[in-house]
């Protein structure tokens, strides 16, 4: 295992607070996600020190949708994004 992987308890999207705003997201609303294989719905928390136009994501118990938003492993996954 990585570095604090085994410190990870719960699944997790972070979005920066620009992209927030741009979105008029607060922390706990949901995301919609798309990409080219797939789509996902999650709760979001704002997070400082994120890139604009990034999301972070953390994989725990419910990864199944997520991960289906690629067919082939990826570090990067491009998606588009609306508030659910």
């Amino acid at each position: 295992y990585a570095k604090g992987v085994s410190q990870v308890q719960k699944d997790a999207l972070f979005i920066s607070p620009g992209d927030a705003a741009a979105l008029n997201l607060t922390d706990g609303d949901g995301l919609y996600l798309e990409s080219a294989d797939g789509d996902a719905t999650r709760p979001v928390t704002v997070k400082a020190g994120i890139k604009q136009g990034v999301l972070e994501c953390l994989l725990f118990r419910k990864r199944r949708e997520m991960l289906a938003l690629s067919l082939k492993p990826a570090k990067v996954i491009e998606v588009s994004v609306r508030k659910a």
